[in-house]
């Protein structure tokens, strides 16, 4: 590999060819267990999900247990380099029955044994199913007859409809948008953006929810069955137990008493006023003193998960049969970018702020193409190194944008 700026990349050939070790991998040895005296189904599931310190997923080992009973025995191979997250579940028809706590196991060079995860219930709140759609991952939190769905950024309020097998629910107004469940599968799309053949993983807590606004300024964050609220630039503070959401048409709604505060989140992409940073939600808070307008979640979520793929760069569309992507991945201050230039793959860091995106050192993989598909690629790199921010249009595909705003690169989920 070789280690240049994006800017370096886009004007200097270089002729190492790709390759590398892969990373090294060792076994981990353990049991899943749960102390109650009761039967696992026939056709439980266990799955076992390895997370590094970035959540992203390193390894997961999905076992019917066919008929057999606690403790389950599991290996799976985890790499030698870093902390690994392991959590675990027992599944029957998709649903989980037994959850486990989180268990960090250390960074070593060989095997090792972690002895029994011990099981427990599931939460009955606080905690969300996930799905896993190729790259993606879904989150959805239950809630009655509605559900609240996280994907691509953005929280999504839905409703049951009537199914002919499984659960089904879709967004108000729009079926295209919408999650069916049926055993330990799902088919999920939004807005129309279909994915097939999602497999049910570890529920996982409900991820924070931050919201904020400007003038005067005020933010409230969701977290562990708690929301605090802070108004009129610190002035005020209010903090309570969460209540249970309730849902009006597409909004997701909390009502808080004493003093009595209306919480309201609302569907689309939302721009703060004073940077225009993207946000995947509307946020507004209503008191007696009025209401407040801003924008709920993270902007870092919205880039990551599925990649990217190039769809147009610098207004010059992209040579027919060309592969160009984009693939992000946390944190926002010290964020990687991988994925492929069309000719070579590359590896570099971004760093977003609440001011704007920005794409630093990075490292490729220099191998000859076809003099136009180096052209491209060198033209894809200098792109990179002029954004300084981006955006989601209302098609849903992402904008790097230049400092006088012009869209450099243009790209959608893959």
């Amino acid at each position: 590999m070789i280690v240049r700026s994006f800017a370096a990349m886009a004007v200097i050939a270089a002729v190492m060819a790709a390759g590398g070790a892969s990373a090294q991998q060792r076994a981990v040895d353990g049991a899943l267990a749960y102390r109650a005296r009761i039967a696992l189904p026939e056709g439980a599931l266990a799955v076992v999900e390895a997370r590094d310190a970035t959540g992203a997923l390193v390894a997961e080992l999905r076992e019917a247990t066919a008929g057999r009973q606690v403790p389950i025995p599991f290996s799976i191979d985890l790499p030698t380099e870093g902390d690994i997250v392991l959590r675990a579940v027992l599944l029957d028809g998709g649903l989980p029955l037994w959850l486990s706590e989180p268990l960090t196991v250390a960074a070593s060079e060989g095997p090792e044994t972690v002895g029994e995860i011990v099981l427990g219930p599931v939460p009955e709140s606080g905690t969300a199913q996930l799905f896993r759609c190729g790259e993606e991952e879904l989150l959805l939190s239950l809630h009655g007859e509605h559900a609240v769905l996280r994907a691509r950024g953005r929280l999504i309020a839905l409703a049951g409809v009537p199914a002919g097998s499984g659960a089904r629910f879709e967004a108000p107004g729009d079926p295209a948008t919408f999650v069916w469940s049926k055993g330990g599968e799902a088919m999920a799309a939004i807005g129309g953006d279909e994915r097939k053949g999602c497999l049910a993983g570890v529920p996982q807590a409900e991820p924070t929810l931050r919201a904020r606004g400007n003038e005067p300024g005020w933010n409230f964050e969701i977290a562990a069955g708690r929301v605090l609220l802070i108004s009129d630039y610190g002035a005020s503070r209010q903090e309570a137990g969460l209540p249970d959401p309730q849902f009006e048409g597409d909004a997701i709604v909390y009502r808080l008493a004493e003093p009595e505060t209306v919480i309201r989140i609302g569907p689309g992409i939302c721009h703060d006023d004073a940077t225009g940073m993207p946000f995947g939600n509307t946020a507004t808070v209503e008191t007696g003193g009025g209401v407040l307008h801003g924008c709920a979640g993270e902007a870092i979520d919205l880039l990551t998960g599925a990649e990217w793929v190039v769809e147009d760069i610098g207004g010059a569309g992209l040579i027919d049969s060309s592969r160009v992507t984009l693939g992000f991945a946390g944190p926002a201050g010290e964020g990687r970018v991988s994925g492929q230039g069309g000719c070579n793959r590359y590896n570099g860091g971004f760093t977003l702020t609440g001011e704007g995106l920005g794409f630093g050192p990075a490292a490729a993989t220099m191998m000859a193409c076809a003099e136009a598909l180096m052209n491209q690629e060198q033209a894809f790199f200098a792109a990179l190194a002029d954004v300084v921010g981006f955006d989601i249009d209302e098609t849903g595909a992402l904008r790097l944008k230049a400092v006088d705003g012009r869209t450099l690169i243009l790209a959608r989920r893959g």
